[in-house]
C-alpha cells in the first residue's frame, strides 16, 4: 500500500476512533443528566407534597 494512503487511513481510523468516545461519552453523560433531571423533579414533588400537608394540618388544627 502507498505510504501515504496507509497514513491517511490510519488518520482516520483514530478520529473514528476519537469520535467513538466522545460520542459514548456524551450518551452516558446525557443518561446521567436524565437521572439527575429526574431526581430534581422528584424533590420538588416532594416539597409541594409536604407544603400541601402543612396547609392541610394548619386548616385541620382547632
Amino acid at each position: 500500500m502507498h505510504p501515504l494512503l496507509e497514513l491517511a487511513r490510519k488518520i482516520l481510523v483514530e478520529r473514528a476512533r476519537r469520535t467513538a468516545l466522545i460520542l459514548a461519552a456524551v450518551k452516558v453523560g446525557g443518561e446521567v443528566l436524565i437521572i439527575v433531571l429526574a431526581f430534581l423533579l422528584l424533590l420538588a414533588m416532594l416539597s409541594s407534597l409536604m407544603t400541601i400537608a402543612g396547609r392541610l394540618a394548619g386548616l385541620l388544627k382547632p
